[in-house]
């Protein structure tokens, strides 16, 4: 009875089981990593555009109706 249980399918007796479900995963790891990618530049995107519109306000002189350029 005992010897029988060692011939079970657990990924860390049967390689191929392992390569299988490793398969199976990765479409999925690949789809989460870009997904992560894509709202790193989404965020990173909005963050700038708000660093640009506050800098646009803080040169913006209203006097004279016209945007002082920071070089």
């Amino acid at each position: 009875m005992g010897g029988s249980r060692d011939t079970r399918d657990t990924p860390h007796r049967n390689p191929s089981i392992q390569q299988r479900t490793t398969n199976y995963w990765q479409p999925i790891l690949d789809i989460k990593r870009m997904a992560k990618q894509e709202e790193q530049l989404y965020c990173n995107s909005i963050q700038n555009s708000r660093r640009r519109s506050q800098t646009w306000w803080q040169n913006y002189n209203p006097w004279t109706n016209s945007l002082h350029r920071k070089v």
